[in-house]
């Protein structure tokens, strides 16, 4: 039959479920209305929606506290949307200071020290939606969000 043109006011969301939602499409064909004169063509298309990546990262010093709790939240909500999210608490990461040796900057290689900022940062990569979230201390981010 070939391709239907589809105008965005015809599309309708019905039903939302995890990763799919169904959309009633009705459409008006013009080499179909010689034969149906006046009507219309409802057809029922499941279209699959793409997932993103979200990372929270939750500077929170304490587990349950205000930031950590968003973060909760947040993560609850996007997950019902059908999203892969991965949480990391800076807490429980080993993260060193930077040193300052040029390694990674003048030299174009990783960083030297053996730690979890490596593993973090890969993460941060791959993300589609990086979320950042910490209480504020003396009018600033936390020292593990730093």
């Amino acid at each position: 039959m070939g391709n239907f043109p589809i105008c965005k006011r015809d599309l309708r969301i019905l039903d939302k479920r995890k990763e799919e939602s169904v959309i009633e499409v009705i459409l008006s064909v013009n080499y179909l209305q010689k034969l149906l004169v006046g009507k219309e063509i409802k057809i029922t298309l499941k279209i699959r929606i793409m997932a993103k990546k979200v990372l929270i990262l939750s500077s929170s010093p304490r587990r349950g506290g205000n930031s950590d709790t968003l973060c909760d939240e947040f993560m609850r909500g996007a997950m019902e949307s059908g999203n892969e999210v991965e949480k990391i608490f800076l807490r429980d990461k080993i993260i060193n200071y930077c040193t300052g040796c040029s390694t990674c900057s003048r030299y174009n290689k990783p960083c030297p020290q053996k730690d979890d900022t490596a593993e973090i940062l890969e993460k941060m990569i791959r993300a589609d939606v990086i979320v950042m979230a910490t209480p504020v201390y003396f009018y600033t981010m936390s020292a593990q969000m730093k």
